[in-house]
């Protein structure tokens, strides 16, 4: 932001700034510079004053907060230059005299610095009798005296100065608060004819639009000046673009510069000014679904807007038009009265609008049913929508709360950058495509792991991997590959995610080589991957590093793991299932917040338990030695034992030596926990359990791993841009066909029922399938259309009387010889009487 600091017509230019290094008494040191010639030659004989953006009104700037909320306004005003001008202090050789002059200026008594310098030379300033506005300059002076108590020191004498260098225009500003008294007291001397108080009640909205109607409801006085007359002369004018020529309106656009009312209700009222011809829009917009009407545009155009009723008996009517040469819309002529029947069916919502409304539900529910949304709408604006509105304005919601999804890649750079300052220890790997598309910088892959995924795997997880792709379902596609791991309570632990186009050797290869470089710790470990993806090329590389094997009696004695399946990363996948559907930048965010919560209160349910083992263990270990207490054991020794299970026909024994932890079972070994015929041992020895437990299933194991936390990433709004281009979405290939919803399942998986209910066979009694797609259907053989010519032209006596009669008897005169049984002796019957009739027709007619 620029920084000008002025004084008496002199201009000091700072030059730019940062808000947030500079404090008051900075600015005044700066203000010294060009107020010691003038004998202010120290910061407790000036002060600093700004105009506020957003109320057009100076204030003193005499506080660190008040400079904030300055700052603030300009830049919510889009203002960059932060003018400063300086004020001498009347009398400081009085400690509190700059407090109550600050106060008088927030106020409203504005003394110039010419007049301040008489004063405190012991001078008595003089002003003038009247301006060339016709305005008595002493009375206002008078008044302002007796209306804050002030007794002045000087006197008054006029003809010599002019208001403006004594007063500034204090008569003008009005309260801000809906419905309250204005600050200042004292009234304007010259009064004339309020022409734009005119509300917004109608008389057919009843009394829910017959609150807060009137312009005192937005702080409005109703008085009005000379300048606001010639303003008034304007607008009733007939030219389209409204020139106000010399007419100083900064006045009359202070007071009625379009603001929304205190209840939250937009009304439309004569004279308002708007920011542009689209913010009249939005607002005539509001006012015609709060009312219930729909309207008939005449012309919309940026320097003018015409639209009256759709009722072409109505009277109802608004016209517009832009200041000429100004940055302004204005809303010149007003008919507020229906004489139509308001009915919600005909109003005219937009998809745009609609989405503004419900993007709060969205963001709580991204998949909120259309069918709430409606009634929402309904309850709340009483408006009935169609369900294809309800779909784009929900699509259009979701951009709105999550992101574009075409705008999701811009920004990983700075994201991996972002990664890096707040955890110096994360690995975060981005792979760009700039050789396909030249000027452009294409998305491939993104990697990213955290120093907390890494020490829960390396100080608290058993070395067992399991590793699976789930596809995206946003605009773009893509696979998320992901690595998960187990702690001490069998909960899954994600060690990593990747980004990447495709699925295939190339992807896998490239997110196993930064998985291995990250945990590698010289442990063995078992890799595991989902049914589909059990081929040889997808894991080469990590076999190559470590080896593997998919036989679990062949498993490292290491990893404690007695399943063979995949199904923690199959839970993972569901676990982000809310957020597959999201922009990438956005869904990284969401899965890397969830992981902090999930580690923070996992953390925090491990320091209560009670137990040295964790809770799920425990529970197993307790089902186990329920079946061990039916098993016969047989001590030999202390530490071994012959226990017989009497599950298997015939009975089988097991040697259980508790000193070396093995049964011949293969199951204690395999899995890291005593197996039933262990239990039953240890049961009868009246050991205590802790002893025969790893240290991977205990809680100290599943405090380790999550004793390291995730650190908290700034907002996207802070990250630094640097020299890293944005990155472009990836190109979009489509595929021939129509786009499929289901996956395609694999051979051993049971296929889908496509029906609800049970369809069976009337010919064949199978199931599954009706006549028409019967292999057993009999066919019928129609006659040509040449036979039944040379028919009826040689005896046409001779045709049947009804010749449909006779085509349905032959197809009921083919009975198939495997018809099921469970056909009826009647029914045969009545088919062979039919046959015995055909036949014997035909004999006759032959």
């Amino acid at each position: 932001m620029k920084l000008v600091i002025s004084f008496k017509g002199e201009k000091h230019h700072v030059g730019m700034i940062n808000p947030e290094d500079w404090t008051v008494d900075r600015i005044k040191a700066e203000a010294l510079k060009i107020t010691t010639v003038h004998g202010l030659d120290t910061v407790g004989k000036i002060l600093l004053t700004v105009m506020n953006p957003d109320s057009k009104v100076k204030v003193v700037l005499d506080s660190e907060y008040g400079m904030k909320c300055l700052f603030g306004f300009h830049n919510l005003m889009g203002v960059t230059t932060f003018e400063v001008e300086v004020v001498p202090v009347l009398c400081p050789q009085n400690p509190d005299a700059p407090l109550i002059q600050s106060l008088l200026f927030n106020l409203g008594v504005h003394l110039s610095s010419e007049v301040i310098d008489i004063l405190n030379d012991g001078g008595t300033p003089e002003v003038t009798h009247t301006d060339q506005e016709g305005g008595s300059n002493r009375d206002e002076f008078d008044d302002m005296q007796r209306g804050y108590g002030h007794e002045a020191t000087a006197t008054i004498h006029e003809g010599e100065i002019n208001e403006d260098k004594l007063l500034s225009d204090w008569s003008d500003k009005r309260s801000d608060n809906d419905g309250e008294e204005p600050v200042v007291q004292p009234i304007p001397t010259m009064l004339v004819d309020d022409i734009v108080s005119v509300d917004d009640i109608d008389d057919s909205e009843g009394s829910e639009d017959n609150q807060c109607e009137s312009d005192s409801n937005r702080g409005g006085d109703g008085l009005l000046d000379d300048d606001t007359r010639a303003v008034e002369m304007v607008v009733n004018s007939s030219d389209d673009d409204i020139n106000l020529g010399s007419v100083k309106f900064t006045k009359y656009l202070e007071k009625h510069e379009y603001k929304l009312d205190a209840d939250g209700i937009h009304r439309l009222r004569l004279g308002d000014v708007f920011r542009d011809v689209n913010h009249f829009r939005q607002v005539l917009h509001e006012v015609m679904i709060r009312k219930g009407f729909n309207i008939s545009i005449k012309y919309s155009e940026p320097q003018r807007y015409f639209a009256t009723c759709k009722e072409a008996s109505c009277p109802w009517f608004v016209k517009g038009a832009r200041l000429n040469d100004r940055n302004g819309f204005w809303l010149r002529e007003y008919q507020k009265k229906h004489e139509c029947k308001l009915t919600k069916k005909s109003v005219k919502v937009t998809s745009t609008w609609v989405a503004e409304m419900i993007k709060g539900h969205v963001a709580i529910d991204a998949n909120v049913k259309i069918s709430l949304l409606k009634n929402y709408m309904q309850e709340k604006f009483r408006l009935k929508i169609e369900k294809l509105t309800m779909y784009r304005a929900r699509e259009k919601a979701r951009i709105l709360v999550y992101g574009d999804h075409s705008k999701g890649y811009e920004k990983l750079f700075q994201y991996a950058a972002a990664i890096h300052r707040a955890e110096p220890g994360a690995i975060c790997k981005v792979l760009c495509d700039a050789v396909t598309i030249p000027e452009k910088c294409l998305f491939q892959r993104f990697f990213v792991a955290f120093p907390a995924q890494r020490n829960a795997f390396l100080n608290g997880c058993r070395p067992f991997i399991g590793i699976d792709g789930c596809h995206l379902k946003g605009k773009y596609g893509g696979v998320l590959l992901a690595a998960v791991a187990s702690d001490a309570n069998k909960g899954i632990v994600p060690l990593a995610l990747c980004v990447c186009e495709i699925e295939n050797t190339e992807t896998w290869t490239w997110f196993l080589d930064h998985l291995h470089s990250y945990l590698d710790d010289g442990r063995q470990q078992k890799v595991v991957t989902s049914m589909i993806m059990r081929r040889q090329w997808h894991i080469s590389k990590w076999k190559k590093l470590q080896g593997y094997t998919w036989s679990m009696h062949t498993y490292d004695r290491n990893c404690k793991v007695e399943r063979t399946d995949n199904n923690a990363s199959e839970c993972f996948n569901s676990w982000i299932l809310p957020y597959r559907d999201r922009p990438a930048l956005s869904m990284l965010e969401e899965i890397r917040c969830r992981l902090m919560r999930r580690f923070t209160k996992r953390r925090n349910e491990g320091n209560t338990w009670q137990k040295t083992i964790a809770p799920r263990i425990y529970k197993e270990l307790d089902q186990t030695f329920k079946k061990g207490e039916k098993m016969i054991v047989q001590p030999s020794g202390d530490l071994n034992f012959q226990v017989m299970d009497k599950s298997y026909y015939p009975a089988r024994r097991f040697i259980v030596k508790l000193e070396d932890k093995t049964c011949d079972c293969g199951f204690w070994e395999i899995a890291g926990l005593p197996c039933c015929h262990a239990m039953a041992a240890i049961g009868y020895a009246r050991h205590e359990i802790e002893e025969y437990i790893p240290f991977c299933f205990t809680k100290q194991a599943y405090i380790n791993t999550y004793s390291v936390m995730f650190s908290p990433i700034p907002d996207e709004r802070t990250w630094e841009h640097g020299d890293r281009p944005l990155i472009d979405a990836p190109i979009v290939r489509k595929k021939i066909g129509r786009p499929k919803k289901c996956r395609k399942r694999a051979a051993t998986e049971p296929q889908k029922r496509s029906r609800r209910f049970f369809v069976n066979c009337s010919v064949c009694g199978g199931s599954n399938h009706n006549v028409r797609s019967c292999p057993l259907r009999p066919s019928v053989a129609r006659p040509s259309k040449a036979t039944n010519t040379n028919s009826q032209s040689a005896d046409p006596l001779s045709q049947p009387s009804k010749p449909t009669r006779t085509r349905n008897t032959a197809r009921r005169d083919h009975v198939p010889s495997d018809r099921s049984k469970s056909s009826s002796a009647g029914s045969m019957k009545r088919k062979s009487a039919n046959a015995v009739g055909v036949a014997g027709t035909s004999k006759k007619r032959g």
